[in-house]
């Protein structure tokens, strides 16, 4: 458990639950699975290897899962999701939410803010449905992509 300083929350080997506070904090995740969580400071969290469990909170920030099958929420606000190598689930919420799949089989979803999404280089499913006309970006890349958006959304590089 962190504090309302900003500071670097290192886990462990083994399998960790680690929660921060007010104050920006980094935290850092490592082997075996995780659960992650930020709060109202701009938080920088790193899942590290495993099947992590990651949310960022309400304030703006950056979360990766990295190696292994993460799933990872956004905050309120603007945040930046990104998946890595394993099959993600990734979902922003309030705000302009940057999401990059990364390289595994990944689910993405948007939601309602001017948001980014980004496939990778496998099969994804990208949903940016919010009920907000032309203020999304989609991309599935490389890959056959399923993609859900708005009117008005720029969509490319999906199949379905």
């Amino acid at each position: 458990m962190g504090t309302e300083d900003a500071e670097v929350l290192d886990g462990t080997s083994g399998e960790d639950v680690i929660t921060a506070l007010r104050g920006g904090d980094g935290i850092l995740g490592h082997e075996e699975v995780d659960l992650l969580c930020g709060d109202a400071g701009g938080d920088s969290i790193f899942g590290g290897d495993g099947d992590d469990l990651i949310s960022g909170g309400p304030g703006r920030d950056f979360l990766t899962g990295e190696l292994g099958a993460d799933t990872i929420w956004g905050g309120e606000r603007a945040d930046t999701i990104i998946g890595d190598d394993g099959e993600d689930s990734l979902a922003g919420n309030a705000g302009a939410d940057d999401l990059s799949g990364g390289g595994g089989n990944d689910r993405l979803l948007g939601g309602p803010g001017n948001d980014e999404l980004e496939g990778g280089s496998r099969d994804d499913i990208l949903d940016a449905v919010d009920g907000i006309s032309g203020n999304d970006f989609v991309n599935g890349g490389p890959g056959i992509d399923h993609c859900k958006a708005d009117p008005g959304d720029t969509v490319v590089n999906c199949e379905g």
